[in-house]
This record gives C-alpha cells, sequence and structure tokens, in this order.
C-alpha cells in the first residue's frame, strides 16, 4: 500500500523514489531490486520510502493509479461520444511510460487493479442514475479490462506505431464483422 500525502515534501519523495526506480529497472530486473538499491540511487533515508511505501511494487501501484486517475479526468473531459476507445487511446498514446514499465516487468496485474477502480466508480454512477443496476458487474468489469488491456499491451509492444484514432476504428470494425460471424461465442 502506498501512503502518499498531499503536502510538497511527501510529493517529491513520491517523486524522487519513482525516478530511482525507473532507472534502475532499466538496468536489471525489478525482482532484483531492493529498497535499499532505490534509497540509494534517489539520494534518500529508509524511513523516507516506508513512510510512502509498504512496497516496492507499491511505487509503481502508485504512479498506475494516478495515470488511470487523470485518465479518467481526460475522459470526462472529452466530448460524449458512443465510441469511447478513440479517446481512451488517445490519453494513453501521449502518456504510456507506466504501462509500458509494468507491461516489461509482467505486473499487469497491477494495470488491471487500477483500471478496476475506475471501471467500478463509473459504474457506480450508472447505479445511481438507473433504478436496475448492471447486472453481473464482476464479468461486465472482466470483459471491458480483458480487451481494453489486451489492445494496449499489443499496442504499445508495437511501439505504438497506428494512430490511436486508426486503431479503435479498426477495432471497431473488428468487433462489427465478429457480431454478424460466429467466431467464439
Amino acid at each position: 500500500m502506498y501512503h502518499k500525502k498531499q503536502d510538497k515534501r511527501s510529493i517529491q519523495s513520491c517523486d524522487l523514489i519513482y525516478s530511482a526506480l525507473d532507472q534502475l529497472i532499466k538496468e536489471k530486473s525489478f525482482e532484483s531490486i531492493s529498497v535499499k538499491d532505490i534509497v540509494d540511487r534517489a539520494n534518500i533515508g529508509r524511513t523516507t520510502f516506508y513512510r510512502n511505501f509498504d512496497a516496492i511494487e507499491d511505487v509503481l501501484r502508485l504512479k498506475c493509479d494516478e495515470a488511470f486517475n487523470e485518465m479518467k479526468a481526460y475522459l470526462e473531459k472529452q466530448t460524449q461520444s458512443t465510441f469511447i476507445l478513440k479517446s481512451f487511446l488517445r490519453y494513453w498514446y501521449l502518456d504510456s511510460k507506466i504501462l509500458e514499465i509494468l507491461i516489461h516487468i509482467k505486473r499487469t496485474d497491477i494495470i488491471v487493479d487500477s483500471f478496476s477502480r475506475i471501471i467500478e466508480q463509473f459504474l457506480q454512477r450508472i447505479d445511481n442514475q438507473n433504478e436496475s443496476p448492471v447486472q453481473y458487474k464482476n464479468y461486465f468489469i472482466a470483459i471491458r479490462i480483458g480487451v481494453a488491456l489486451n489492445i494496449l499491451e499489443q499496442w504499445i509492444k508495437d511501439g505504438k506505431k497506428i494512430p490511436p484514432d486508426d486503431l479503435a476504428d479498426s477495432i471497431k470494425e473488428q468487433f462489427e464483422i465478429s457480431s454478424s460471424v460466429r467466431l467464439l461465442f
């Protein structure tokens, strides 16, 4: 768990810790990185690390949660479109560094956790506005996260060579084709 406070000192410390971890991940495997490595690289005390984080993976959880919260704010500012995938891909096209790190170290579970919280908040708003809540909410969330995460992961592995709008249009077209042809279901 992370314990980042909103004071300047805590924000600065978390940024130093994340920057140090980012540098270390480029040099060696995530599993071999220790808290000592991070605090030495960040030039901070061990107490500072543990004041903000319980474990090394919590540094990545914080950055991932922050990125998904920023994505949520970005999507809320976009015009109401029935095909939100374009805006979703546009956001990650501009800043996918934390996703790239998590994919590289094979910790997409952190992405799933952050994404789940955002979708759950969205569904809560829908439930509050409608008389009938979304049935089978866990499956609703799992389907959307599974599809979106696999698209993001492949796109990032391919170097995001396809522009976000083109990729979104292609995906939409593929879903339309698959809905008229029985492929898996």
